[in-house]
């Protein structure tokens, strides 16, 4: 860039030995860069223009003309080496400061998680997005072990980490946000329901705060809510927090 302003400015190498651009910048003109909105989300990278070079080679004295010769792209010259050099030194300056402006950490905006909520639909939007066929399955069941009535003869359970981590810790009971989801298929490995206890905080104090689902392969949802027969069978392991799979006790 600077070799291109010297062939268009007809200076010599000495001629061309100019302060550090970025300090030009300020001492020369009123940088962009010091200006910074105080509104969240305003501050996107400065960009120098043909128009924000004019205006700012207009505030800084008596070279106008070779400011403006320069974003053109034109080759004008006007008398004198130190306005041309000045003029060099100023949209290098600009060009610096354009460079260097990057938006503070604390502006950027947060990655939004999205939470499952006490609502069949809401709750299966939130697995799917979370993948939870690629969360681990409850400690010491694999994939299509025999299971019982009412859920399917094979089973595979999943629980997300939260749940894994109460399992694992023999923490007695899960924690709220925790999730585990079955799946019941028939003696030929069909998928015939998935069956999801959620835990929601001050959902449902009677019964631990689980939230059940009963959703069918087809996505027709059975039951949801405080459903009275998935309360009423898991009644039987309230000292393992209504789970039946495995203990949470160590």
């Amino acid at each position: 860039m600077v070799s291109k302003l010297e062939a268009e400015l007809g200076l010599s190498p000495k001629d061309a030995m100019v302060p550090d651009a970025t300090a030009a910048c300020a001492d020369t003109i009123e940088c962009p860069c010091s200006q910074r909105s105080e509104a969240p989300g305003d501050q996107a990278s400065l960009r120098l223009s043909p128009n924000s070079a004019s205006e700012a080679l207009d505030r800084s004295g008596p070279t106008p003309e070779i400011g403006r010769s320069l974003v053109k792209g034109t080759t004008r010259r006007t008398p004198g080496k130190s306005k041309r050099i000045v003029a060099m030194v100023t949209v290098l300056g600009l060009m610096a400061c354009a460079g260097g402006e990057q938006p503070p950490a604390e502006d950027m905006p947060a990655m939004q998680v999205t939470a499952a909520d006490t609502t069949a639909a809401g709750l299966w939007s939130h697995l799917e997005s979370a993948d939870y066929s690629s969360w681990p399955m409850w400690p010491g069941k694999g994939e299509l072990y025999e299971g019982t009535e009412p859920h399917g003869m094979l089973l595979t359970t999943y629980v997300n980490q939260s749940g894994l981590d109460a399992i694992t810790n023999g923490a007695g009971a899960m924690p709220a946000g925790a999730v585990v989801v079955k799946e019941n298929y028939m003696p030929d490995s069909t998928l015939a329901a998935i069956t999801i206890m959620y835990k929601a905080e001050g959902y449902n104090p009677e019964y631990n705060d689980w939230f059940w689902v009963k959703r069918l392969a087809d996505g027709t949802v059975e039951a949801s809510g405080r459903v009275a027969m998935c309360q009423g069978c898991h009644a039987q392991a309230a000292a393992n927090d209504y789970l039946i799979t495995g203990s949470l006790q160590q």
